[in-house]
């Protein structure tokens, strides 16, 4: 398919990334209405979000969820032992961001508020400054500066905080122990936990987009293919023979991937059913959460394969 074709599609499907947010073993939707869904596990009341009005993001944790209103009010719930739900005075923002057991909030002047668990000092995010992105990762915080480079706090043992020379940075994103950087020329940025590899992304180029899972690490490339590197297992990372890809998803040990013609394909591990999804047919955004994969249709109908939860 040509790249001009190929870039229109994946714009149309970006434009409904943020319509979903997936956490362990619960996910939500925004309505057209602008109200909000939750499915699966209740446990801790994650899914309690039937009161949400006028929402343009969301984005989940381990076990609570955050939402972000027109008006730039914060919202949250689920498991709140360290009050990472607890952001009533949280206005002026422009974007939210679930960390694995805190929450970040993005003002609209380039500052930052975190709530939740410090034990790794990752909310120590008062002195950041002119952040145009803001990523929770599984006990630390990024932050995208307007100028390319990159600031982090929190839990550093396998390296995944030292960004402090990194450049040019265009996007940011988090797998379990390693954080990726999506570069302005195409190439990526990756240090952390690299016990199977997920890090050695040094001849990477072409890339437009990134995600991480657990111990893996994908980027989908201007002509429609796919580049893993990690997993060395489950054939995760079995990617090589992607095409026509306009978007790409990573859930703890599977990969999705959305064909331009609506159809679905995913690889990983299966036991579950989660990679289920070759049937499935005018598909225009997918999601992967922990342990299930789903699909937004073109008639806003859903698709989910992995373990239950119900629709």
């Amino acid at each position: 398919m040509e790249i001009s074709k190929l870039h229109t599609a994946r714009r149309e499907a970006e434009a409904h990334r943020n319509k979903l947010a997936v956490g362990s073993c619960f996910w939500a939707r925004i309505q057209d209405t602008g109200k909000v869904i939750g499915y699966g596990s209740n446990e801790y009341q994650q899914c309690k979000v039937e009161k949400w009005k006028n929402i343009v993001q969301l984005s989940a944790g381990y076990a609570h969820i955050l939402g972000l209103d027109r008006s730039g009010k914060a919202f949250a719930t689920g498991f709140d032992p360290d009050h990472r739900c607890k952001m009533g005075g949280w206005r002026d923002l422009k974007a939210v961001s679930a960390g694995w057991t805190h929450s970040l909030g993005l003002k609209q002047d380039g500052t930052v508020l975190a709530k939740g668990q410090n034990l790794d000092r990752q909310l120590e995010v008062s002195s950041w400054r002119d952040i145009v992105q803001v990523c929770g990762g599984s006990s630390y915080s990024l932050g995208l500066c307007s100028n390319g480079r990159v600031v982090a706090v929190g839990a550093n043992y396998d390296g995944q905080c030292e960004v402090s020379h990194w450049e040019d940075v265009a996007f940011l994103c988090s797998g379990g122990f390693h954080t990726l950087g999506l570069r302005k020329d195409g190439t990526v940025l990756a240090t952390g936990l690299n016990d199977e590899g997920q890090c050695n992304l040094q001849s990477w180029n072409g890339v437009i987009s990134l995600c991480a899972g657990r111990n893996f690490s994908l980027g989908l490339r201007e002509d429609g293919t796919v580049l893993a590197a990690g997993g060395t297992i489950d054939d995760r990372c079995n990617v090589a023979d992607w095409k026509n890809i306009i978007m790409i998803a990573c859930g703890q040990d599977h990969s999705v991937g959305l064909r331009a013609d609506g159809t679905v394909i995913a690889v990983g591990y299966n036991e579950d059913g989660r990679c289920n999804v070759k049937q499935w047919e005018n598909v225009v955004a997918i999601f992967a959460g922990f342990d299930h994969t789903i699909g937004l249709c073109k008639d806003g109908s859903l698709l989910v394969a992995g373990s239950e939860i119900l629709l």
